[in-house]
């Protein structure tokens, strides 16, 4: 070397620095020019000194020599570097570098970070790294290593959990590639690790999501096709419960026919609770919330739901000593019942068994809402429930997955939409539904139905029909559905009204406008077309303010009643009406009302009305 200083210079330096090094113990304290014998220069850094030989004052010198490109990039380097740690801090981004041959893996601070751990609590090698990992993922992580060394440009990725320092797993993404071996070295593996966990919750969470709106865009496809099914089939529904009433009530008491006239009753009651059942599950169907014991209601049921199992079937009650009273809708709750019955007995196989319906009230914890849709909305307490238990072939993992579709079944044949529509009655009830099968086993079903706030009350009872009453004067009905018309013309007329029909709202205001004083009352569809049932009934109030309008609807009604906001209305009937409901609201509703025969003329200047001729039951 030929130094910029002088060689006695140079000496004089490196002594002063071995001196100030020796006794402050601050490497690179002095730093020097020098030439390389190439002609380069080069930065001479003293980094130590240390007494070897005390006795003959031999001092170990360590230095560190830079070239001068070397020493001009370092402070960009150094810059580099420390954006790199800040960039992989502010990403969550851990680096390592494995080396197949020693084992060993270099971390970084960040990838220390990741699992909450110092790095003197990690080994720097692979055996450690795998035992941070998850038992059913340590196989699959080992193996995506071992396939690297064995196919180096074949690079590296694995997603696995690692154990937190605070006993949590978290979800990693590691990806690798291939780095070139230093002179002499192995070929390694460097790559990245990042903290996938929040991310793929969101990602689960977006697909729950986008599974729920699929759900339920279907739900709402087929819930629109059973309403519509549903509101026609009413329709026709209410000729033959009507005309089955009538038939009956022009029978003698102990006459051949009354069996055959009460069975009819019996299946158009059953063809009601399945247009029900329709309608709950489009959203549309009446919702008439009442006390209900369900003791008392499963009684009431015995001999239906006897009718409705295998003759092989042996049905066991166990109902609660007190009485388990709920708040819900009697029907929907009877083809609840009624559609869990006949699964069992499917389920039976034909052979020879029992079939157990519980009934109690319990004391629900979190877990028992563990596999409900809609936990979130449902509060622990006490509820009131009813169970159905058998001992048939059970269901696979993948049938109960998807037992609540609408209309998927493991019968030959399909019975309508199944748990489906139980589903949402029960959750329409603010309930639950709990579901334990296995194949060869059997299957156990209980429903959760919240106890009322107030049970001071007794369920309630349909009031009893009253006998003998007959109206007097006209009803206009207002019905598009020819069926619908007759029906309500046949019944009307059984109660002593005469009737004027119209289809839509302009046939009945000319109706109206022919006699307005002798029409003590309007049945008016919800749904009819042409002039709209709120302009309607804003006209027929514009002629006669006093006149009550009923309004009549298969669907529930809130949804019907909601259609006429702003329009004043005297009540609702639903449909199919019986014969005894009718009545009872005629009479609720005209008894203190005159009878328009009766009326003076002289109170009415414009006409004598009672000179017109009386109207047909069917004119139109």
């Amino acid at each position: 070397m030929t130094p910029f200083f002088s060689r006695r210079g140079l000496r004089a330096v490196v002594s002063s620095a071995v001196v100030v090094c020796a006794w402050t113990g601050l490497g690179g304290a002095v730093s020097v020019w020098i030439l390389h014998c190439s002609g380069s220069p080069l930065w001479l850094s003293l980094v130590n000194a240390a007494c070897v030989a005390a006795a003959t004052g031999s001092v170990l010198l360590l230095f560190r020599a830079e070239t001068g490109a070397w020493r001009q990039a370092r402070p960009d380097l150094d810059c580099e570097s420390r954006q790199l740690r800040l960039a992989a801090a502010a990403a969550n981004v851990g680096l390592w570098d494995w080396d197949p041959e020693t084992n060993n893996v270099v971390f970084s601070e960040q990838w220390f970070r990741q699992i909450g751990a110092a790095d003197a609590e990690v080994e720097p090698n692979l055996r450690a790294w795998l035992r941070l990992a998850h038992p059913e993922d340590e196989s699959r992580l080992r193996a995506a290593f071992l396939a690297f060394a064995a196919q180096p440009d074949a690079g590296f990725e694995a997603t696995f959990r690692l154990r937190h320092h605070d006993g949590n797993w978290r979800t990693m993404l590691a990806r690798g590639v291939p780095a070139a071996p230093a002179s002499g070295g192995s070929r390694r593996l460097v790559g990245v690790q990042l903290d996938v966990t929040d991310r793929n919750q969101v990602q689960d969470e977006q697909r729950r999501l986008q599974a729920r709106l699929v759900e339920s865009q279907k739900l709402e496809g087929l819930g629109l096709l059973a309403g519509s099914i549903a509101h026609d089939f009413n329709n026709l529904l209410s000729g033959v419960l009507s005309n089955a009433e009538l038939a009956e009530l022009d029978l003698p008491e102990e006459g051949p026919l009354n069996p055959r006239i009460d069975q009819i009753k019996q299946a158009a009651i059953r063809m009601a609770d399945l247009s029900r059942e329709m309608l709950a599950y489009s959203g549309r169907g009446p919702f008439n919330v009442t006390c209900v014991d369900l003791n008392a209601l499963v009684r009431e049921m015995s001999h239906l739901l006897a009718t409705g199992v295998s003759k092989r079937v042996h049905l066991c009650y166990q109902f609660a000593d007190a009485p388990v009273v709920v708040e819900a809708e009697a029907t929907q709750i009877r083809q609840v019942v009624m559609n869990l019955i006949t699964n069992a007995s499917d389920a039976m196989n034909q052979k020879s068994g029992t079939i157990t319906l519980t009934t109690g009230v319990i004391e629900a914890r979190a877990a028992d809402f563990a596999a409900v849709p809609w936990a979130g909305e449902l509060k622990e307490g006490a509820y009131a429930f009813f169970e159905v238990e058998d001992k048939g072939c059970g269901m696979t993992p993948e049938t109960i997955q998807r037992m609540f579709e609408p209309f998927y079944t493991t019968k030959p044949l399909g019975r309508g939409l199944g748990l489906a529509a139980v589903q949402d009655i029960v959750r329409r009830h603010h309930g639950a539904l709990r579901i334990t099968s296995a194949p060869g086993v059997g299957t156990t079903v209980r429903v959760l139905l919240p106890l009322p706030a107030d049970m001071a009350g007794p369920p309630g009872t349909p009031p009893p029909r009253e006998s003998g009453w007959r109206g007097t004067g006209t009803v206009l009905v207002i019905d598009d559905d020819k069926t619908a018309r007759d029906t309500a013309a046949t019944l009307l007329c059984h109660l002593g009204f005469q009737v004027l029909l119209a289809a839509d709202g302009t046939d009945a205001l000319r109706c109206f406008q022919q006699s307005p004083e002798l029409i003590r009352a309007v049945l008016l569809d919800a749904t009819i077309p042409g002039l709209e049932g709120r302009e309607v009934v804003a006209q027929l109030h514009t002629l006669r303010r006093d006149l009550p309008v009923l309004l009549t609807s298969g669907y529930s009604e809130k949804e019907a009643m909601g259609r006429y906001d702003g329009v004043t209305l005297s009540g609702f009937l639903v449909k199919p009406c019986e014969l005894a409901g009718l009545e009872r609201t005629l009479r609720r509703l005209l008894c203190d009302e005159p009878d328009p025969a009766t009326r003076d003329p002289a109170l009415n200047p414009q006409e004598d009305w009672m000179s017109r001729p009386a109207f047909a039951p069917h004119a139109a």
